[in-house]
């Protein structure tokens, strides 16, 4: 997963260095613009289920509520609920790493747009204000072209922004699923299965998560 996200950042920029045709370059800006605020509405609204979600997972596990409606249907039966919801939140966590990777690659296509639409102007900060304003994208796209004391600041600011969207989640994963191995145990089939798929999107998050890292870092 990592590698293929590399390297389809080397393509974007070898597609833009073989000086594809000028009149078709504004569409493609437009589309990518279009891409990256699709990514970033993507993002909030998994961030926003996971959220959900773990306040879900707390207040079953506290025996706050009685039933949860899902999809029109009332479900008493919580300690399934409760023992899904690991599963779920490391899914989403994946989700969202994936929509992130593609955010890196389209910021990649969007500077190599730029570099070939205005050849010179990719070296100036004024590219920076040439690109979408987006959430949690936009810390990454400033802090690439700003320097100096701006730049040590805007890095400083991202790493709030970092824990709570790469790192709580897969925190909170790891904390449901030792309350429930140790509530119903190992031998628990849904516990179990909950517990090793949940650890499966951990670990596709992360290896997809580092290779959009290196892939930024490279570009």
């Amino acid at each position: 997963m990592e590698g293929f996200v590399t390297a389809l950042s080397k393509e974007i920029s070898r597609y833009f260095e073989g000086h594809p045709d000028k009149e078709h370059l504004p569409l493609v800006y437009a589309a990518i613009n279009d891409n990256l605020k699709n990514v970033n509405a993507q993002m909030n609204k998994r961030l926003l289920a996971i959220l959900i979600t773990c306040a879900a997972f707390e207040l079953v596990s506290r025996s706050a509520i009685d039933s949860i409606s899902l999809f029109g249907l009332d479900v008493k039966e919580l300690t399934v609920v409760q023992r899904l919801i690991p599963m779920l939140v490391s899914y989403l966590y994946f989700s969202c790493v994936g929509w992130f990777a593609l955010g890196v690659l389209l910021q990649d296509a969007h500077k190599a747009t730029i570099a070939s639409m205005f050849p010179g102007l990719k070296l100036v900060d004024v590219e920076t204000y040439l690109r979408p304003s987006a959430d949690v994208m936009l810390f990454g796209l400033v802090h690439g072209e700003a320097s100096g004391r701006i730049q040590m600041l805007i890095g400083l600011s991202f790493i709030p922004v970092v824990m709570v969207i790469f790192l709580a989640p897969p925190i909170f994963v790891i904390y449901a699923a030792a309350s429930l191995l140790a509530e119903f145990g190992f031998s628990d089939v849904l516990t179990s299965g909950s517990v090793a798929l949940s650890l499966l999107f951990l670990i596709q998050g992360a290896l997809l998560l580092s290779g959009a890292f290196r892939s930024h870092g490279a570009a």
